[in-house]
């Protein structure tokens, strides 16, 4: 079902079915889909951009996390799932700031990637990835917000501005 639409696109008999109809009107239609857990947890994210592979949930801080040769299920990453899940996942203004970080985010991390600048880009990052995983440590969940939102923010503009 699209964002405001009130009707299903296709119904299906299986979650498997359902959930490859619902990749290929992805594609077809340059959609970015969003597969959830029953608990709310974000299972897959499909990108047309992508031929409809499945993308990493965390993109940027999976990222540094493979930069620094962490492993995918160590502190920050898991920290930050279960904050993304457990709280951004359960409000409106949550919700809407996630799905615009995965419209940006993948293209942000291919220019992390290749730039000529990305050790002291991703020295910055992971630091603004601790501090806002300190924040939810001590339940300081709007702080944490901000401090991966500017994180963001910042390569955002600095990949803007070159």
């Amino acid at each position: 079902m699209q964002d405001g639409n009130t009707n299903a696109s296709a119904v299906e008999n299986t979650q498997r079915e359902c959930y490859l109809r619902a990749r290929e009107i992805a594609i077809n239609q340059g959609l970015t889909i969003t597969v959830y857990y029953p608990n709310g947890g974000i299972k897959a994210v499909i990108n047309p951009r992508n031929k409809g592979e499945e993308e990493s949930k965390c993109f940027i801080t999976t990222s540094c996390v493979k930069y620094f040769e962490l492993k995918d299920d160590c502190y920050e990453l898991e920290t930050l799932r279960k904050f993304r899940d457990k709280y951004l996942l359960k409000s409106n203004k949550g919700r809407k700031l996630v799905s615009q970080y995965y419209e940006i985010a993948p293209a942000l991390v291919r220019q992390l990637e290749s730039s000529p600048n990305k050790k002291k880009l991703f020295k910055r990052v992971f630091t603004d990835i601790q501090a806002s995983c300190k924040a939810i440590e001590e339940k300081n969940y709007e702080e944490a917000r901000e401090i991966y939102k500017n994180a963001v923010s910042r390569l955002f503009n600095y990949f803007k501005s070159v």
